[in-house]
């Protein structure tokens, strides 16, 4: 199901260190997550 509370938006500018759990990947440089 999707859900409608997420976004697929990449975040600017950010400081922080972002751990996943394996389920992200790289797609023409794009982050994507839970993919």
């Amino acid at each position: 199901t999707v859900r409608p509370d997420l976004q697929d938006v990449p975040l600017k500018e950010v400081d922080a260190t972002v751990f996943t759990d394996s389920s992200s990947l790289l797609k023409q440089g794009v982050r994507k997550a839970g993919a």
